[in-house]
């Protein structure tokens, strides 16, 4: 993610960056009070050890209140988390919240002092978190001027977590910010469950040839969504601008679910920024149907096609390349 933030989209867009003079605030500069604000969130987990002991009263303190689920789920559930870190406060664990979480997920991918967690007995349950999987990458797009920030820490750090929720729901207003979130975590594992054998066929797959055959929906200021089947595929949104640039690509099971919050670009008009303004008139809903077949490309592996190769904007990049060497 270090290729992508504020500057780099400004720049994508078009936007220039002018030079002025440097901004206080009472006696603490803007970047200073910036640098520090970076150093409380990443900088002090890192320092911050754990003994054996305590990570061990974090897992017993996990296994206590996870009712079933795996780590994520419980860190981004509104009841079970304040249950979790309750439980660790009670064991005299005194380290912040995030060293907390970072260490329980650790445990989880690849074990400390040898401990493990007992094995998840119940799913998710989260299932109306796909539609919004746009909204997720929109929000974690705006967090992306933090050069090391990840997906694990929006849900893993409670301040980066709230921020991409007030995002997330400036974007849309009813979303549930556990929702959102795990939506999020479903973008992360999915893209990074792509074995060397499926990243190669997706390579060879030419963005040109579903682009060929994609229907245009209209501009966003007059979406014809009920012209969209409710039928599995690709989506793509363009802006004409000095070159047709893609802002954002996605699959669905359902198109025209998927491609009905895009209209009156409000999803983008969100996120506006003195740099970019979106003008609903100049951008453009183009759709491709993708019907599941045993020996063919997904609708998801063509969405991961054009991301790795058109670049959009909003879009959490995925990289397919370095797995072939896997």
């Amino acid at each position: 993610m270090s290729g992508l933030n504020y500057k780099k989209i400004a720049e994508l867009l078009g936007g220039t960056v002018t030079e002025i003079e440097q901004p206080t605030f009472g006696g603490m500069s803007a970047l200073d009070a910036a640098a520090e604000r970076l150093r409380s969130v990443h900088d002090t987990h890192r320092r911050i050890h754990l003994s054996e002991a305590d990570v061990r009263a974090i897992v017993r303190a996990f296994e206590e209140v996870r009712n079933g689920y795996e780590v994520d789920r419980v860190l981004v559930d509104p009841d079970l988390y304040p249950r979790f870190m309750a439980r660790c406060r009670e064991m005299k664990i005194t380290a912040s919240d995030t060293v907390i979480n970072k260490r329980l997920q650790a445990v989880r991918k690849s074990g400390t002092f040898g401990l493990g967690l007992e094995p998840t007995t119940r799913g998710h349950g989260l299932h109306d978190a796909e539609r919004y999987t746009y909204v997720a990458e929109l929000a974690f797009s705006q967090l992306t001027y933090r050069p090391e920030l990840s997906e694990d820490d929006v849900i893993t750090n409670p301040q980066i977590g709230d921020e991409f929720s007030q995002i997330a729901r400036s974007i849309e207003p009813h979303v549930r910010p556990m929702l959102v979130k795990w939506a999020l975590v479903c973008l992360r594992k999915s893209r990074g469950s792509i074995n060397a054998e499926r990243a190669a066929k997706i390579l060879a797959l030419q963005p040109s040839a579903l682009e060929h055959v994609m229907k245009n929906a209209g501009t966003l200021s007059a979406l014809a969504v009920e012209k969209v089947p409710e039928e599995e595929g690709v989506f793509v949104v363009e802006e004409a601008a000095k070159v047709q640039r893609h802002l954002y690509v996605a699959s669905s099971f359902n198109l025209r679910e998927a491609v009905d919050p895009f209209r009156n670009a409000k999803p983008f008009a969100a996120i506006a920024t003195p740099f970019w303004q979106p003008n609903a008139q100049k951008i453009t809903l183009r759709y491709a149907p993708v019907p599941r077949h045993r020996s063919r490309p997904t609708a998801r592996d063509w969405s991961w096609r054009l991301i790795q190769s058109r670049h959009p904007i909003f879009n959490i990049p995925v990289n397919l390349e370095p797995r072939l060497a896997a």
